[in-house]
């Protein structure tokens, strides 16, 4: 290899090394700004933490005609009086239960504060039910800062005691400025005969169309980066 032959492998070296930090610093941008919010801003929002029982870690229970009418439960515990089945992790998850058979459930309301994420917000949740009607269960997401409610909806479930396919899911987008908001479960059904279960309750930012663009195009530049690094050169001296 000849003096030439050198100073062109090295700079090739050279701005192979400078195109990877480059890319680098931008993916890494794109990244952050995409998931900066990826997050879930719920506590405890599978419900798994903390033991079987009418406590909630990371929510408070408000139930003005029993305070203990909302339960964690699991499915297992639906099996000697409902005849619950399904798989033994169907049956070992950890849902809320608004009602517990014969504990009545109006109102019964359970709540958690956290904090909005700024524009666009996304929030999921599994509901279901078990019992000899159909139950519904509302929910609302008021925002501390503007003294209003984002977001307020009621679902229905069908009762099912086949805990594999019992739980349905529930998905809406709202705008926040962003600050303290409030999110709350409330059953207003009075019936001692059927229970709506509540899992899985997630608030996550949504990354903006400007903010996705900006993520592929760091995907592109390691695309290109790879296909440099990949090209082979032979000299003949």
């Amino acid at each position: 290899m000849c003096c030439r032959d050198i100073h062109h492998w090295a700079g090739d070296r050279l701005v192979t090394f400078k195109s990877r930090l480059l890319t680098t610093a931008f993916l890494a941008a794109a990244l952050s700004s995409t998931g900066a919010h990826a997050a879930n801003l719920i506590t405890n929002g599978d419900f798994e933490a903390g033991a079987l029982g009418n406590t909630v870690p990371g929510w408070v229970i408000d139930a003005a005609v029993d305070p203990l009418s909302i339960y964690v439960l699991n499915g297992a515990a639906y099996g000697p009086c409902c005849g619950a089945n399904g798989s033994a992790a169907a049956l070992a998850n950890k849902f809320v239960t608004f009602g517990t058979g014969d504990s009545q459930n109006n109102p019964a309301r359970i709540l958690q504060d956290f904090t909005l994420a700024a524009g666009r917000n996304r929030i999921t949740f599994d509901f279901g039910a078990i019992g000899g009607a159909p139950h519904q269960l509302s929910f609302g997401i008021y925002d501390f800062t503007v003294g209003a409610f984002l977001l307020i909806d009621t679902v229905s479930a069908n009762p099912s005691n086949n805990f594999d396919t019992l739980f349905q899911t529930y998905t809406a987008d709202f705008v926040s400025g962003g600050g303290l908001g409030n999110l709350q479960f409330t059953s207003f059904d009075g019936t001692t005969s059927k229970d709506i279960f509540l899992d899985n309750v997630s608030v996550t930012g949504v990354p903006e169309a400007a903010s996705w663009a900006l993520m592929i195009a760091g995907f592109g530049l390691v695309g290109g980066a790879l296909r440099r690094r990949n090209k082979v050169s032979v000299t003949y001296a």
